[in-house]
């Protein structure tokens, strides 16, 4: 092989290096996209919004009441949910009259239309270690934890972060319902 050669080859490996590798390791570590598919969190996240989501922060802080997850659907690990965590470890979440209590509080939703109903076949859960409550922003749509329990810890891929498609939706709060 000639030094030309040699000397470009190393060059292209090397780009390949510099670019590719912590691409991978971002993906597969830090963040990765999300495409909403379908109308459980809306109005706040709409099929086809294209989101961010942070692999890391749960895993340091955990997750709060509030935070919008991405995670493996525990019927089928291969399936992948959008949903919004309304209790946490230890918390009993009930519904009552179209209400959701957590604790035995009312739950503010702040980030919902006034007009939400919340109804569910079960009226009462009691969380254990590692388990989370979901829902969709969307009750009436969403198949969530009032159907099939809670969410376990290991099943959370990440916290949404960023909107990124639409773009005049880009800086929006992902917690903010006006439109």
């Amino acid at each position: 092989m000639n030094k030309k050669l040699k000397s470009a080859l190393i060059e292209v490996v090397s780009i390949i290096g510099v670019v590719f590798v912590p691409f991978i390791i971002i993906h597969q570590f830090v963040a990765r996209p999300f495409l909403v598919s379908g109308a459980s969190m809306e109005p706040n996240f709409k099929n086809g919004n294209y989101l961010i989501v942070d692999l890391v922060s749960y895993h340091l802080g955990g997750l709060k009441a509030g935070d919008v997850v991405i995670f493996k659907y525990p019927g089928d690990l291969s399936t992948y949910y959008i949903k919004r965590v309304i209790a946490l470890p230890g918390d009993t979440v009930k519904f009552s009259g179209g209400k959701t209590y957590v604790n035995g509080k009312e739950l503010d939703e702040e980030y919902l239309p006034k007009t939400t109903d919340t109804e569910s076949v079960k009226r009462e859960f009691v969380l254990q270690k590692d388990e989370y409550f979901v829902m969709g922003d969307n009750r009436g749509a969403s198949y969530d934890s009032r159907s099939w329990g809670p969410l376990p810890k290991e099943d959370v891929i990440g916290i949404v972060k960023v909107r990124v498609w639409p773009p005049f939706e880009i800086y929006r709060n992902i917690n903010d319902n006006k439109q």
